[in-house]
């Protein structure tokens, strides 16, 4: 019995344009590149002109890594461009913890639940510690 709707589910299939027919479901690809560029449309979503810690961490791997292309070329370019990367690498380590830390409102259905404590009342809780 349950062959006879395997086979009428199959026809209809067919019938219908699809895959009938005995057929494994493809596996996931693991592509490399296919992750990097899904991160790197991460990274480079959002606003234009915002510098996101992923975004500067972004340019200082490029600056870095055509450092390294343009070793062979001109060498007396290269140190400026690491000094540069790493710079701009160490930056964006530390925008990634200042940026972490940032506070966020607590909203129910669009509306503000508790409005944020003025500067004053967060030294005067930090002082009663």
């Amino acid at each position: 019995m349950p062959e006879k709707y395997l086979r009428e589910i199959e026809e209809i299939l067919k019938q219908a344009g699809g895959q009938g027919g005995k057929r494994r479901p493809k596996k996931p690809r693991a592509n490399l590149f296919g992750f990097l560029g899904a991160q790197l449309g991460k990274s480079l979503g959002g606003k234009k002109l915002s510098f996101s810690p992923a975004r500067l961490l972004l340019v200082s791997v490029v600056v870095l890594l055509s450092a390294l292309v343009l070793r062979a070329m001109s060498p007396g370019l290269v140190a400026p461009l690491v000094w540069v990367g790493l710079i701009l690498f160490i930056i964006a380590y530390a925008l990634f913890f200042v940026s972490a830390g940032t506070p966020y409102e607590k909203r129910w259905r669009g509306r503000l639940i508790e409005r944020p404590s003025p500067l004053w009342q967060k030294l005067r809780r930090l002082l009663k510690l």
